[in-house]
């Protein structure tokens, strides 16, 4: 007999859950949401838009590591953003990978903003994000 315990931890269910085909009125509300993100894009201020693009960064690197199992707080990666690193080894080693993240993601951003952006599932992108070496350096390669 199967446990229930199985059934939910199958790695089958970790599959994207995405529908084939949307109904007719989910796609009008995300052609909707979409329309509106547009708008309010073009109204924010471009150092409001910087602003919350960086809280965004900060917040999808706490989550990512959290569910990956790296408890970097908030008020620490903010430290390490601003070059102050923790004297605990545990903690500075979370708060440098959660930096080496954000500047990543800040790149990737720079390079979309300039239409730059290779796609990501070509050699070149991954060759990019694999690549220890400076920006330039790594354009150059390319």
């Amino acid at each position: 007999m199967i446990s229930a315990n199985h059934i939910i931890e199958s790695p089958t269910r970790f599959e994207p859950a995405r529908l084939e085909e949307a109904p007719e009125a989910i796609a009008d509300v995300i052609a909707e949401l979409f329309s509106a993100s547009v708008v309010l894009g073009a109204r924010l201020h471009p150092a409001t838009t910087a602003s919350l693009s960086g809280v965004a960064r900060q917040m999808n690197c706490y989550y990512s590591n959290l569910i990956g199992g790296h408890n970097t707080r908030p008020r620490d990666i903010e430290r390490a953003l601003a070059g102050d690193l923790d004297g605990d080894e545990k903690r500075r080693n979370l708060q440098i990978e959660a930096t080496a993240q954000i500047r990543v993601q800040e790149e990737i951003d720079r390079l979309a903003a300039k239409n730059r952006l290779p796609e990501p599932a070509s050699c070149r992108f991954i060759r990019w994000g694999c690549t220890p070496s400076s920006t330039a350096t790594r354009r150059r390669r390319c």
